[in-house]
């Protein structure tokens, strides 16, 4: 048995409100591709979760509105509020989204010239100040050779000067 058609229509404009509902779900992912860059992989992997997301609620749809039959003026109307909202309220959107990712990117890019000068400064003065320990520490390791002589249990210390300093290893420490 057939539906009325007060019910046909109700079912076409819900289908063509879903439509533009998923015109609005896809534009997200458009905004995310847009300030995100992604590879074919996740580009794929966005376009499946779309898919799957409209599928189900498609079925969901002609299960409340057509007693679970698909019928041709529910995918018509779908398309149709697709197609209303990307000549619509899509291009408005898309625009003013632009708009405002490139906003966001100068905001950031005018941060970080501020930030650069100062960040520079102190990678030039660490840099620096790095450069001397590393003079300090490779002086004291050419000036000072330690050699041990096992037999005398002895430390002799090695001075550059040419100096020779004998530690006696043999004394303990009295308590």
């Amino acid at each position: 048995m057939g539906i009325a058609i007060s019910e046909q229509c109700l079912s076409f404009f819900v289908a063509v409100l879903s439509g533009f509902c998923f015109g609005f779900f896809y534009e997200f992912f458009r905004i995310l591709r847009a300030a995100v860059k992604h590879n074919a992989f996740f580009c794929g992997l966005e376009d499946f979760f779309f898919c799957m997301t409209c599928t189900f609620c498609t079925i969901l749809l002609c299960y409340a509105y057509g007693d679970g039959v698909v019928r041709w003026f529910v995918l018509v109307g779908i398309l149709l509020g697709a197609f209303l909202y990307f000549v619509s309220l899509g291009q408005i959107i898309s625009r003013a989204t632009e708009a405002l990712l490139r906003l966001i990117q100068r905001i950031i890019r005018r941060f970080f010239f501020l930030l650069t000068p100062p960040l520079k400064a102190l990678q030039t003065f660490y840099l620096r100040q790095s450069a001397k320990a590393r003079d300090v520490l490779q002086r004291n390791k050419e000036a000072r050779k330690i050699r041990y002589d096992r037999k005398a249990k002895t430390r002799l210390i090695h001075f550059a000067s040419g100096s020779f300093k004998i530690k006696d290893l043999n004394k303990r420490k009295e308590r």
